[in-house]
């Protein structure tokens, strides 16, 4: 294997500064350049250079494909190798960087950027603010060098959240060890970049951790008081009695003073002298490493700055934020949003959603060749986002929370549906439904906890179109409709609901996605939905029964008796448009009399894109509606009554009685409407140019 150093000549020191080269591969030349540019700057490094003649080069070359670090490290009298490769993942390209203690030959730690990166120099100051707080580790002598693997801690009661629980003092635990010079704590690159037992183990540093201590542990809870905890370690190597135990107590949201005490217990039987610990400190470090790594979109190392933030004791709402959207955003797979703007998420989501299935030929061979361990790692960062979620909800502010909910709501529903389209779900079932409950029970107990509606609104209308990717039986689709058709809501969230119910029609027509059922269960279902609706007293509910028994329909007749029903209940229910531009969400169920139903128009949510006059009668219906409400209105909400009209379809007596509505309800529109006034005169005067006179 070909590598390329980065040659530098530098004078030597006097001082105690550890020496480091930084070793790519070929095609990872930028990122090797900028990564040194910021090494340089560094004062706690001194980046040296692999100089030499052909042959000693081509030595090097040997011993670090033989992965012979130490050799190497002495050859060109480096402690530490940052080492780049670009590896192959999915249908692209990530760039790993390790930081190897040549001394021990062994990975301090490692990051992963998927390639290609619009900025090299962004990507090497996030990988030099990862590396440099090691530094220290590269100097230390052989003989003082203590390889340590944690193992893990266990609890020893099942609770809701007992995971998170383990992983956090776990996760704890080898930050504080890590922070000991002398420890060398092999899962520490484990957190960095998880990876097979061949990228965590080199040459050298087989004998190096064949002789580590083990630890492990478990976490007890008192009775009746879960967050009263007792930490118990073992420390161990294996194939000795030699064996240490240590135990403290703390409580559950102050566990890093109990974790400092038993890294240093540990290191004082092994005669170190403990190092001092800020972990308020290290925290807030790697808080702000989290801040900046997410302004930057780098989601990998954001999630694993947030999380050690979280481990060392920062539990304020920002980071359990950042803990979310990192486990959403990090996921790299050609199924995903990109990463979203906040302005109008979810109408960006289903715009993109919706040109992504009707471009589904040829996302699905792309879906299904993605490899089954990225398949799972992204199963587990959407189910760990969601349970994260729902361990903290009370923690989260109401707009907070709603915010992160609706974004990792969205990924997770693409997560489900995408699995279930490329028809590659069977192997995942355990963890699709874990994550489908997840997402139901946290959108169910937002919606029903938060004091504001309007706080919620995007994640309400969100369930209004994904409700069928929750649930794994159509009858639980049905109920969870029939329950949310129930509930009080204002006005504009009443319409989107009813429209994402007729719309689930033609995207789910199963009522779920990538179940099998049994049809007839699913036309039964549909059936009793649709008589419940058009037997309410609610209106709009039942022009939604109208509009789904009208896209049910076997016959023409049929279709045109629901055509009338459908007008009919809109007609009645004209008062409601007048000033709730939301409303008008509702003209995306009409049907004209050939059973043409206006197209969607996703960043409105359902509003209608253009209303669809087959016949003389739809136009007529449409006209009428048009100058009832400019008549009757005082406050209209001109863009979505802007849809209703149609200066094409208007003869010249109609033409004639519309601009006349328009100039008398003028002044009475807002300002914001005027133009459209004015756009539809011009659109009418081309159609009908003999009425220029008369409109002067």
């Amino acid at each position: 294997m070909r590598w390329l150093a980065i040659l530098l000549t530098l004078a030597l020191s006097a001082t105690a500064v550890p020496t480091i080269a930084i070793l790519g591969e070929p095609g990872t030349g930028d990122a090797a350049e900028a990564l040194a540019a910021i090494i340089e700057r560094e004062p706690a490094l001194r980046l040296i250079g692999a100089a030499g003649d052909v042959a000693a080069v081509e030595q090097l070359a040997g011993l670090l494909a033989d992965k012979r670090f130490r050799a190497l490290g002495e050859a060109i009298h480096a402690d530490g190798l940052i080492l780049l490769r670009a590896e192959p993942a999915g249908d692209g390209q990530i760039l790993i960087a390790r930081l190897i203690a040549t001394v021990p030959g062994a990975v301090l730690a490692s990051t992963r950027q998927p390639l290609p990166f619009a900025d090299p120099g962004v990507w090497a100051e996030s990988c030099a603010r990862a590396f440099t707080p090691l530094a220290g580790k590269l100097a230390i002598p052989a003989d003082r060098t203590l390889p340590i693997s944690v193992l893990g801690l266990r609890a020893t009661r099942e609770t809701p959240h007992a995971r998170e629980l383990e992983d956090t003092l776990t996760l704890g635990l080898i930050h504080r060890l890590t922070h000991e010079p002398a420890f060398f704590v092999l899962e520490r690159e484990r957190l960095d970049a998880p990876g097979t037992q061949k990228e965590r183990y080199t040459a050298d540093a087989g004998e190096f951790w064949s002789a580590r201590w083990l630890i492990d542990g478990t976490i007890g809870q008192a009775p009746g008081d879960d967050a009263s905890l007792t930490v118990k370690l073992r420390v161990r190597q294996p194939g000795s009695d030699s064996q240490h135990e240590f135990t403290q107590t703390c409580r559950a949201d102050d566990a890093t003073a109990a974790l400092d005490a038993l890294a240093r217990d540990i290191a004082r039987t092994f005669g170190r002298e403990p190092a001092p610990w800020d972990a308020a400190g290290e925290a807030a470090r790697w808080l702000e490493e989290a801040r900046w790594s997410a302004e930057r979109e780098l989601w990998p190392a954001a999630g694993i700055a947030a999380e050690a933030a979280w481990a060392l004791g920062a539990h304020e709402p920002e980071v359990i934020a950042l803990r979310v959207r990192a486990a959403i955003l990090r996921i790299a797979t050609p199924y995903l949003l990109r990463p979203p703007e906040p302005d109008r998420l979810l109408a960006r989501y289903l715009d993109e959603r919706q040109l992504r299935l009707e471009q589904w030929e040829h996302w699905k061979p792309i879906v299904a060749a993605i490899p089954v361990a990225e398949k799972l790692q992204t199963l587990e960062d959407a189910v760990r986002a969601h349970r994260i979620l729902q361990r903290h909800l009370d923690d989260l502010p109401i707009a907070l929370r709603s915010a992160v909910a609706t974004e990792s709501t969205l990924h997770a529903s693409t997560v489900l549906e995408w699995f279930a389209r490329a028809e590659d779900d069977v192997r995942y079932t355990g963890d699709l439904a874990t994550l489908r409950r997840l997402v139901r029970e946290n959108v169910s107990r937002i919606l029903l906890t938060s004091p504001d509606p309007v706080a919620t609104d995007a994640l309400y209308c969100a369930s209004a179109f994904l409700q069928p990717l929750w649930h794994e039986r159509p009858e639980d689709t049905l109920a969870a409709w029939q329950a949310r058709l129930a509930e009080p809501a204002p006005p504009g969230q009443r319409a989107v609901l009813r429209v994402g119910l007729v719309l689930s029609l033609r995207d789910f027509p199963q009522l779920v996605e990538g179940v099998p059922v049994e049809q007839g269960r699913v036309v039964e279902s549909w059936q009793v939905l649709i008589a419940q609706l058009e037997k309410s007293a609610a209106l709009d509910d039942r022009l939604t029964g109208y509009a789904l028994h009208h896209d049910l329909a076997p016959n023409a007749p049929l279709r045109t008796l629901l055509t009338a029903k459908i007008r009919a209940a809109l007609w009645d229910m004209r008062a409601g448009f007048i000033g709730n531009p939301a409303v008008f969400r509702l003209f995306t169920l009409y049907r004209d009399a050939e059973g043409h139903a206006p197209p969607f128009r996703c960043w409105g949510l359902g509003e209608p894109d253009t209303l669809s006059a087959a016949t003389e009668s739809d136009r007529d219906f449409l006209r009428g509606y048009a100058l009832t409400l400019l008549h009757e209105s005082r406050d209209l909400a001109w863009a979505a009554f802007d849809s209703l009209i149609r200066p094409a379809d208007y003869t010249e007596e109609q033409a004639v009685e519309l601009l006349a509505a328009l100039a008398t309800h003028r002044d009475q529109l807002p300002p914001a409407a005027h133009a459209g006034v004015e756009r539809h005169r011009d659109r009418i005067l081309e159609r009908h140019p003999d009425l220029g006179p008369w409109v002067e």
